[in-house]
């Protein structure tokens, strides 16, 4: 933990701030950093985020799966309501067949008349 809030800070001392305050820090190239403590940190070609910006954007990040998760439940019960046949494909198919079946035997029936 305590390497972590070192690079923290060395990050934030390493750049500028920005304008708007909500940028990452983008390094195109490898950096290097010295404290007045004497450490050294190196830092790789990336995108860095201080700790305001990583605590705002983990908040952000659960509210989008909360909100992902609350519309996947959301649309399955409208799918499940706004069936157009509830009754199910095996009692169609049994009506169907039982219909064709009824209709033959009432016509042998009614042939022989």
């Amino acid at each position: 933990m305590k390497r972590r809030a070192f690079v923290a800070a060395a990050f934030l001392w390493l750049t500028p701030a920005d304008a708007d305050g909500d940028a990452p820090k983008h390094f195109h190239t490898p950096a290097h950093c010295d404290t007045d403590g004497g450490s050294h940190v190196d830092l790789p070609p990336g995108y860095f985020y201080d700790e305001a910006q990583k605590k705002a954007a983990d908040v952000e990040m659960k509210r989008l799966q909360d909100a992902e998760t609350r519309l996947r439940a959301e649309n399955t019960s409208l799918r499940k309501s706004a069936d157009p046949l509830p009754i199910g494909w095996k009692t169609l198919v049994a009506g169907l067949s039982a219909g064709v079946v009824g209709g033959f035997v009432a016509g042998l029936v009614y042939a022989r008349k």
